[in-house]
């Protein structure tokens, strides 16, 4: 789940909008109800989608019961186990997503578990919508992914003439500074790159700021 190691130097991070929440809980608290989704989700292929099968692809549970399930397999506190419940619940506001929040309330006691978005969701586009959630500054993905580029590309590359620095380099001339995020020799040439870390592009907008962001870091 989410094993890229610039996203998992912050799992530890707390919630500045609820200091007992972290990256980690959720991601804990989220298999959790993936594995539950998981058994569940056993309905045939073919089995048709209507309002006498809606059950099979969304069960209903007793919020209350998905509050014990929380604290007693994860030995979460009641409040804090709320607090899941609340973060994991649509909102139906436009800009809400059940692949976000896959529990949709029926009212204050019942909540519907859609599955599709538990059972296979994009672990990466989750962890980084749940930092904007609880206000960890996103800013801070940059250092981690850099390094695990400039690990990475170290550690792949098979060619005998070519060297990647493992460390970022800081140019600076007299007040003016500038730092160059990935170096590389291959043979007699030097090869200069900047490391952009954005977040997944999953919407349309999301694909014009990652493109956008990609054409700033090459001029």
């Amino acid at each position: 789940f989410a094993r890229e190691p610039y996203l998992m130097a912050l799992a530890e991070h707390k919630f500045k909008t609820s200091p007992q929440l972290s990256i980690k809980v959720l991601i804990r608290a989220f298999c959790l109800l993936s594995s539950v989704a998981t058994l569940l989700d056993d309905h045939p292929e073919n089995l048709p989608f209507d309002t006498t099968t809606l059950g099979q692809f969304a069960p209903i549970f007793q919020r209350d019961e998905l509050r014990r399930i929380l604290a007693e397999s994860l030995g979460l506190e009641t409040g804090l186990c709320e607090e899941i419940l609340e973060l994991l619940s649509f909102r139906w506001s436009p800009r809400d997503d059940l692949w976000l929040r896959p529990l949709v309330p029926l009212d204050s006691a019942r909540l519907v578990m859609v599955l599709p978005p538990l059972t296979s969701p994009n672990p990466t586009w989750l962890v980084e919508y749940w930092m904007r959630e609880g206000a960890i500054a996103v800013q801070d993905r940059g250092g981690p992914f850099e390094e695990q580029v400039r690990s990475e590309l170290a550690d792949s590359c098979k060619l005998k003439n070519a060297t990647i620095h493992r460390h970022s380099i800081r140019l600076e001339q007299g007040q003016l500074f500038e730092q160059v995020d990935l170096v590389a020799r291959v043979g007699n040439k030097i090869v200069i790159g900047e490391v952009k870390c954005s977040v997944f592009p999953t919407r349309i907008q999301e694909h014009v700021n990652y493109e956008a962001r990609l054409m700033e870091g090459a001029q």
